[in-house]
């Protein structure tokens, strides 16, 4: 059926524009590793 297929094909350009530049910043997260996070001490968690 084409709109079945055309659907697809919009679903596709949305996520290619919307979702798939996301993996980058997260990427990036990623590989900067949680040092910062790790560095917290057990007090600063209990407020």
């Amino acid at each position: 059926d084409a709109a079945f297929y055309q659907a697809k094909i919009e679903t596709a350009r949305f996520y290619f524009a919307r979702i798939l530049p996301r993996t980058l910043s997260h990427a990036a997260m990623v590989k900067a590793g949680n040092s910062t996070l790790a560095a917290l001490k057990e007090e600063h968690f209990s407020f």
